[in-house]
């Protein structure tokens, strides 16, 4: 899907594919608000009343650009998780080891269907911190699209947890379960708090 146009992407989405679905647009949208913090580097970078932070900007560009790529590969393997679990229903189920087996590799595959919208949202947290600094140090004129990362990212997490929710919902292991939701609890509470702490300080919405 990293290929597709944006059209494509919105088209297969509306379409009655289940895939993409809400992993793969949750990365999505991880990668917008990604991509307008660069774009905050990009048109701070070159001006001279920020010259003083040039190498700060340098220095936040090479972790963005690398943060983005990291993302982008989410939207691919959210499909592939899916695709794996699907693939797990469609074992055969006569004997009772076939049941067994189908079983096993049905919570085998949901386990990581969970495990990977759990780590999109784990790495969209490391853009808060550089989201401040760009609207500590950034071009202010464009400091609204910093504000709308921060949103962004937010959303994303949100909507990445919500795939972590409906995969734990089927499992069968309790200790998987309660591992999962100790992990929710705390990547949406940091999230939460720190997109309104951010939002609180912009004074935007005062």
């Amino acid at each position: 899907m990293l290929d597709s146009s944006v059209k494509e992407f919105i088209d297969k989405t509306s379409s009655s594919s289940p895939t993409p679905g809400g992993g793969s647009v949750a990365a999505l949208v991880g990668c917008l608000a990604t991509s307008l913090s660069s774009m905050v580097v990009s048109l701070t970078k070159g001006k001279k009343k920020y010259l003083e932070v040039e190498p700060l900007m340098d220095e936040l560009k090479e972790k963005l650009d690398k943060i983005q790529l990291e993302i982008q590969e989410f939207i691919n393997k959210d499909i592939k998780a899916y695709n794996n679990v699907m693939a797990q229903y469609a074992l055969p189920k006569e004997s009772d080891f076939e049941k067994f087996m189908r079983s096993l590799n049905i919570e085998k595959a949901t386990v990581e269907a969970s495990r990977v919208p759990l780590e999109l949202a784990l790495k969209l947290l490391e853009l808060y911190p550089l989201v401040e600094t760009l609207l500590e140090k950034g071009n202010k004129n464009v400091y609204s699209d910093a504000l709308i990362s921060v949103i962004l990212c937010h959303s994303a997490i949100e909507s990445a947890l919500c795939n972590v929710v409906v995969n734990r919902n089927l499992l069968k292991g309790m200790e998987t379960k309660e591992i999962l939701d100790k992990h929710i609890k705390e990547i949406l509470s940091k999230s939460t708090e720190t997109k309104n702490r951010i939002l609180k300080s912009s004074n935007y919405f005062e």
